[in-house]
């Protein structure tokens, strides 16, 4: 989907992907809210990570955690990233409390800040 873009404007890759991104979170976050709501986020963070950092996610979240901590990434992405991914992680299998609309925002809100914090670092 933004590989086609990509071809069409020749911007920088990383503002491309950045920019992206932040605007599929913004789609998401004006979506009603649903049971697929977690999923929907896990992807975006899921392609972003993998586009960004080369990082797999269909691993298992040891792996994810152990690659995340082997890359070559500034500690402070590292430090927001990490809890952000353990979080959905649990909630979306782990748990076995229904995944509320409060719990689903915070993560969102953290997943842009997270992305933001990247723009500003890189």
């Amino acid at each position: 989907m933004w590989k086609k873009k990509l071809i069409k404007k020749k911007v920088n890759k990383k503002d491309f992907l950045i920019s992206q991104t932040l605007k599929e979170l913004s789609k998401l976050k004006r979506k009603k809210f649903n049971e697929n709501s977690i999923v929907d986020l896990n992807e975006i963070l899921r392609i972003f990570l993998y586009a960004k950092y080369k990082i797999h996610q269909s691993k298992t979240i040891e792996e994810v955690l152990k690659s995340l901590k082997e890359k070559h990434i500034d500690k402070k992405i590292k430090l927001v990233i990490a809890p952000i991914i353990l979080g959905i992680y649990n909630e979306e299998y782990k748990s076995n409390e229904r995944f509320t609309k409060e719990k689903f925002n915070k993560y969102l809100k953290e997943t842009e800040e997270a992305i933001k914090l990247i723009r500003k670092i890189k």
